[in-house]
Protein backbone atom coordinates (compact mmCIF):
# COMPACT_ATOMS: atom_id res chain seq x y z
CA UNK A 1 0.00 0.00 0.00
CA UNK A 2 1.27 3.67 -0.61
CA UNK A 3 0.53 5.42 2.99
CA UNK A 4 1.61 8.56 4.53
CA UNK A 5 2.00 8.71 8.47
CA UNK A 6 1.72 12.04 9.92
CA UNK A 7 2.38 11.51 13.50
CA UNK A 8 3.80 14.53 15.64
CA UNK A 9 6.16 12.23 17.95
CA UNK A 10 9.78 12.22 16.27
CA UNK A 11 10.09 8.50 17.81
CA UNK A 12 6.97 7.03 17.24
CA UNK A 13 7.12 8.66 13.61
CA UNK A 14 10.01 6.68 12.77
CA UNK A 15 9.29 3.51 14.48
CA UNK A 16 5.83 3.37 12.64
CA UNK A 17 7.65 3.98 8.97
CA UNK A 18 10.10 1.48 10.14
CA UNK A 19 7.47 -1.00 10.51
CA UNK A 20 5.77 -0.34 7.88
CA UNK A 21 8.83 -0.51 5.38
CA UNK A 22 9.62 -3.79 6.34
CA UNK A 23 6.72 -4.87 5.63
CA UNK A 24 6.69 -3.98 1.83
CA UNK A 25 4.72 -0.67 2.31
CA UNK A 26 5.44 2.64 0.10
CA UNK A 27 5.68 5.31 2.79
CA UNK A 28 5.65 8.85 2.94
CA UNK A 29 6.41 10.84 6.04
CA UNK A 30 5.33 14.31 7.32
CA UNK A 31 8.66 15.46 9.19
CA UNK A 32 7.43 15.74 12.81
CA UNK A 33 9.70 18.61 13.44
CA UNK A 34 7.47 21.07 11.35
CA UNK A 35 5.57 21.26 14.74
CA UNK A 36 4.47 24.68 13.53
CA UNK A 37 3.00 23.89 10.36
CA UNK A 38 1.87 20.24 10.82
CA UNK A 39 -1.48 20.98 9.29
CA UNK A 40 -0.22 22.92 6.43
CA UNK A 41 3.21 20.32 5.58
CA UNK A 42 0.03 17.21 5.76
CA UNK A 43 -2.44 19.46 3.03
CA UNK A 44 0.99 19.92 0.88
CA UNK A 45 1.80 16.14 0.78
CA UNK A 46 -1.84 15.02 -0.07
CA UNK A 47 -1.49 17.25 -2.47
CA UNK A 48 1.48 16.60 -3.96
CA UNK A 49 0.04 13.05 -4.93
CA UNK A 50 -2.67 13.55 -6.14
CA UNK A 51 -2.26 12.08 -9.94
CA UNK A 52 -0.95 8.77 -7.09
CA UNK A 53 -3.04 8.72 -4.05
CA UNK A 54 -2.65 7.43 -0.89
CA UNK A 55 -4.08 4.54 0.20
CA UNK A 56 -4.20 5.28 3.45
CA UNK A 57 -3.11 8.01 5.91
CA UNK A 58 -2.03 7.18 9.52
CA UNK A 59 -2.39 10.26 12.53
CA UNK A 60 -2.40 10.78 15.51
CA UNK A 61 -4.22 13.77 16.47
CA UNK A 62 -7.81 14.96 15.48
CA UNK A 63 -6.47 17.89 13.99
CA UNK A 64 -4.31 16.34 11.06
CA UNK A 65 -7.44 13.85 10.62
CA UNK A 66 -9.93 16.50 9.50
CA UNK A 67 -6.85 18.29 7.16
CA UNK A 68 -6.93 14.93 5.49
CA UNK A 69 -10.55 14.39 5.60
CA UNK A 70 -11.17 17.78 4.13
CA UNK A 71 -8.41 17.70 1.42
CA UNK A 72 -8.69 13.85 0.37
CA UNK A 73 -12.01 13.34 1.95
CA UNK A 74 -12.14 9.15 0.31
CA UNK A 75 -8.65 7.99 1.34
CA UNK A 76 -8.69 5.64 4.03
CA UNK A 77 -7.69 7.11 7.68
CA UNK A 78 -6.32 5.20 10.71
CA UNK A 79 -5.57 7.20 13.85
CA UNK A 80 -3.74 6.58 16.61
CA UNK A 81 -5.33 7.34 20.03
CA UNK A 82 -4.95 7.26 23.55
CA UNK A 83 -7.78 6.53 26.06
CA UNK A 84 -7.65 9.98 26.98
CA UNK A 85 -7.56 11.38 23.17
CA UNK A 86 -11.12 13.82 22.69
CA UNK A 87 -13.40 12.27 20.33
CA UNK A 88 -12.39 13.65 16.80
CA UNK A 89 -14.90 15.47 14.44
CA UNK A 90 -14.00 13.39 12.03
CA UNK A 91 -14.59 10.07 12.24
CA UNK A 92 -11.29 7.99 10.97
CA UNK A 93 -12.12 4.31 9.37
CA UNK A 94 -10.38 2.73 11.91
CA UNK A 95 -9.01 3.58 15.76
CA UNK A 96 -5.34 2.16 16.77
CA UNK A 97 -5.39 2.23 20.02
CA UNK A 98 -1.99 3.61 21.96
CA UNK A 99 0.54 1.45 23.14
CA UNK A 100 0.55 -1.07 20.90
CA UNK A 101 2.51 -3.75 18.93
CA UNK A 102 4.19 -3.95 15.23
CA UNK A 103 1.72 -6.92 14.22
CA UNK A 104 -1.28 -4.48 15.36
CA UNK A 105 -0.09 -1.67 13.29
CA UNK A 106 0.45 -3.95 10.67
CA UNK A 107 -2.76 -5.89 11.06
CA UNK A 108 -4.86 -2.36 11.22
CA UNK A 109 -3.60 -1.53 7.80
CA UNK A 110 -4.23 -4.53 5.84
CA UNK A 111 -7.66 -4.19 7.45
CA UNK A 112 -7.73 -0.36 5.73
CA UNK A 113 -6.56 -2.41 2.55
CA UNK A 114 -9.46 -4.50 2.23
CA UNK A 115 -12.14 -1.87 3.18
CA UNK A 116 -10.47 -0.58 0.05
CA UNK A 117 -10.66 -3.24 -2.13
CA UNK A 118 -14.61 -3.71 -1.18
CA UNK A 119 -14.13 -6.67 1.64
CA UNK A 120 -14.73 -3.93 4.81
CA UNK A 121 -13.56 -4.04 8.27
CA UNK A 122 -16.19 -6.75 9.11
CA UNK A 123 -13.62 -9.05 7.40
CA UNK A 124 -10.94 -9.28 9.99
CA UNK A 125 -11.35 -9.24 13.84
CA UNK A 126 -8.29 -7.56 15.90
CA UNK A 127 -7.18 -8.33 19.65
CA UNK A 128 -4.08 -7.62 20.28
CA UNK A 129 -1.71 -9.30 18.63
CA UNK A 130 -4.32 -11.74 17.66
CA UNK A 131 -5.93 -11.55 14.25
CA UNK A 132 -8.96 -13.32 13.01
CA UNK A 133 -9.27 -13.26 8.86
CA UNK A 134 -13.11 -13.98 8.86
CA UNK A 135 -12.98 -14.44 4.82
CA UNK A 136 -10.63 -17.04 4.66
CA UNK A 137 -10.95 -18.36 8.01
CA UNK A 138 -7.54 -18.17 9.42
CA UNK A 139 -6.32 -17.11 12.58
CA UNK A 140 -2.84 -15.18 13.00
CA UNK A 141 -0.60 -14.39 16.22
CA UNK A 142 2.08 -12.00 16.52
CA UNK A 143 2.34 -12.18 12.64
CA UNK A 144 0.51 -10.74 9.45
CA UNK A 145 2.24 -14.07 7.09
CA UNK A 146 1.70 -17.34 9.08
CA UNK A 147 -1.55 -18.45 9.85
CA UNK A 148 -1.56 -21.07 13.03
CA UNK A 149 -2.02 -24.20 12.61
CA UNK A 150 -6.02 -24.79 13.69
CA UNK A 151 -8.19 -27.33 12.38
CA UNK A 152 -11.78 -26.18 11.13
CA UNK A 153 -13.37 -26.85 14.38
CA UNK A 154 -10.64 -25.44 16.28
CA UNK A 155 -11.01 -22.07 14.40
CA UNK A 156 -14.75 -22.07 14.45
CA UNK A 157 -14.14 -21.92 18.56
CA UNK A 158 -11.76 -19.79 18.61
CA UNK A 159 -14.29 -17.63 16.52
CA UNK A 160 -16.97 -17.97 18.81
CA UNK A 161 -14.81 -16.74 21.79
CA UNK A 162 -13.36 -14.17 20.24
CA UNK A 163 -16.10 -12.14 19.69
CA UNK A 164 -17.79 -12.88 22.72
CA UNK A 165 -15.41 -10.06 23.68
CA UNK A 166 -13.97 -11.76 26.64
CA UNK A 167 -17.00 -13.09 28.45
CA UNK A 168 -17.20 -16.44 29.39
CA UNK A 169 -19.29 -18.38 26.84
CA UNK A 170 -20.64 -22.17 28.04
CA UNK A 171 -20.64 -25.47 26.05
CA UNK A 172 -23.90 -25.10 25.25
CA UNK A 173 -23.86 -21.91 23.82
CA UNK A 174 -20.47 -22.92 21.83
CA UNK A 175 -22.48 -26.16 20.22
CA UNK A 176 -25.18 -23.56 19.31
CA UNK A 177 -23.00 -21.21 17.63
CA UNK A 178 -20.83 -23.26 15.83
CA UNK A 179 -23.19 -26.32 14.27
CA UNK A 180 -26.09 -26.79 16.10
CA UNK A 181 -26.73 -30.44 16.63
CA UNK A 182 -24.61 -31.38 13.76
CA UNK A 183 -21.84 -30.91 16.18
CA UNK A 184 -21.29 -32.77 19.07
CA UNK A 185 -20.59 -31.73 22.56
CA UNK A 186 -17.91 -34.25 23.28
CA UNK A 187 -16.21 -32.76 19.45
CA UNK A 188 -16.66 -29.19 20.99
CA UNK A 189 -14.78 -30.29 24.16
CA UNK A 190 -11.59 -32.46 22.11
CA UNK A 191 -11.42 -28.64 19.83
CA UNK A 192 -11.38 -27.01 23.06
CA UNK A 193 -8.29 -29.32 24.13
CA UNK A 194 -6.45 -28.81 21.26
CA UNK A 195 -6.95 -25.24 20.71
CA UNK A 196 -5.74 -24.71 24.46
CA UNK A 197 -2.70 -26.18 23.54
CA UNK A 198 -1.95 -24.29 20.61
CA UNK A 199 -2.80 -21.23 22.00
CA UNK A 200 -0.44 -21.74 24.96
CA UNK A 201 2.32 -22.48 22.54
CA UNK A 202 1.33 -18.88 21.20
CA UNK A 203 1.24 -17.30 24.57
CA UNK A 204 -2.60 -16.73 24.98
CA UNK A 205 -4.84 -18.62 27.58
CA UNK A 206 -8.22 -20.07 27.59
CA UNK A 207 -9.36 -19.73 30.70
CA UNK A 208 -11.70 -22.03 32.18
CA UNK A 209 -15.01 -21.82 34.67
CA UNK A 210 -16.53 -24.76 35.02
CA UNK A 211 -17.89 -25.43 31.77
CA UNK A 212 -17.59 -22.15 30.25
CA UNK A 213 -14.82 -20.80 28.55
CA UNK A 214 -12.92 -17.50 27.27
CA UNK A 215 -9.83 -16.44 25.08
CA UNK A 216 -7.35 -13.70 26.99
Amino acid sequence: MKLLVAVEGVALSRAITDTLERAGHVVTTVEPALAGTFGSAVTDALRDDENAPFDAIIVDTPQALATASSVTPHVRSLLLATTSSPAPEHSPDATLRMPFSDTELLAYVEMLSRESNGLGARSMIIRGDLTLDLANRKAYFASTHRPMPLSRLEYDVLEALVKANGRFVDLDELQRGIGGSFTGEELIRNALYTLDRKLRRAGLNLNRHDDSFRVM
